[in-house]
């Protein structure tokens, strides 16, 4: 094991120097070091507090290369998507208590996604949690062994994913019971999970009776802005034909007949929230908005949005314990693991604007 210089900058200190400070193994004390469960909390404290006393530095690349299977495992995200990181710092917070190390690699830093997984590899990872990944063309010995999505095209990885019918379920019910029959959805980006939210929208709208028109966005604040812009374009061109105003004499308010706003995401539907308000179009007075995921940005009083929660603490944990039991060899059999989400009803849904007008 290599060593590193005291804080005195004097000689090095080793292991041997700690192990005998603390009365215990060389091997206890690289155990200790690395968290391992077979070491009491008692003498992994003990082994700390000598080694800091000591000056003495672990070197953790020293250690992962001594070893035949190291505790690793790799998290492929976009850190620019917050339910991403969301899900990277629950798997981070589980690894700590579990004895296990986490490299997580940014997605969004490469042009071919299969870059990470490769930077991954070189570091000796071979379980790797990727999250909403995209197809992947590369060699079969680097793909994630875990996938966070909706669905998958790897066979040969575990599958967890959010039930968002129940959250849209509710979050349908929820606009029927508030008197909005008119919506338009600010669809992600086309693949795999924004596909089949939008199909899932749809469905579940259309059986409360609730019109719903798609309308392309993203992913991102800018995203959402800028196609909340371009839609208050169409609708106002829209509100101003005779035609329209006849056929919903009652229900024609600031954006026509559409009373409410559902994006595919909370940063989508921040940046719709910003456009409307530069427009001088109350949220939720004139119209209703609605995320998903749950963000801590969108949750706080700067946007209360009402929005669908997707569990990031329980998702994080059933995809680290399939990557742990793929990594300890106690599971062969593929896996899929179904999580259930929620509504959250905030402040930027109300009722339908044409049923307050009435009641005046």
């Amino acid at each position: 094991m290599m060593a590193e210089k005291t804080k005195a900058g004097c000689r090095q200190v080793t292991m041997k120097d700690v192990a005998r400070a603390a009365g215990v193994s060389v091997s206890s004390v690289s155990l200790a070091l690395r968290n391992d469960s077979r070491i009491s909390p008692s003498v992994q404290e003990r082994v700390r507090r000598e080694a800091n006393r000591l000056g003495y530095r672990f070197n953790l690349s020293g250690a992962l290369l001594s070893q035949s299977r190291p505790k690793l495992l790799g998290v492929v995200a976009h850190f620019d998507q917050e339910l991403h990181t969301a899900y990277v710092r629950e798997i981070a917070d589980l690894a700590s208590g579990s004895g296990y190390r986490i490299i997580a690699e940014n997605a969004a830093l490469y042009d071919d996604p299969a870059t990470a997984l490769e930077k991954l590899a070189q570091l000796r990872v071979a379980n790797v949690i990727a999250i909403n990944p995209p197809v992947y063309n590369t060699d079969e010995d680097i793909l994630p062994t875990v996938v966070i999505a909706q669905d998958t095209d790897l066979p040969q990885a575990d599958l967890v994913r959010s039930d968002n019918m129940q959250g849209v379920t509710e979050l349908a019910s929820h606009l029927r019971q508030l008197g909005h029959r008119c919506v338009y959805y600010l669809a992600g980006p086309q693949g795999v999970s924004g596909d089949a939210r939008l199909e899932m929208l749809a469905s579940v709208l259309k059986r409360e009776d609730i019109e719903m028109y798609p309308w392309q966005a993203g992913n991102t604040l800018s995203a959402g802005f800028a196609a909340m812009q371009d839609l208050l374009v169409r609708l106002w061109q829209r509100g101003r034909n005779a035609e329209a105003e006849n056929f919903f004499p009652a229900r024609v308010g600031a954006l026509g007949k559409t009373t409410a706003i559902v994006c595919y995401n909370d940063q989508c539907a921040m940046g719709a929230y910003l456009a409307l308000l530069k427009a001088g179009i109350d949220v939720p007075a004139d119209v209703s908005l609605v995320g998903f995921d749950n963000s801590a940005a969108g949750a706080s009083p700067a946007f209360s949005l009402t929005t669908i929660d997707r569990c990031p603490r329980k998702v994080a944990e059933a995809a680290f314990s399939l990557a742990c039991a793929r990594r300890e060899g106690r599971e062969t059999e593929i896996r899929r693991v179904t999580v259930p989400t929620h509504l959250v009803v905030r402040s930027s849904t109300a009722q339908a604007n044409f049923l307050r007008r009435v009641g005046k």
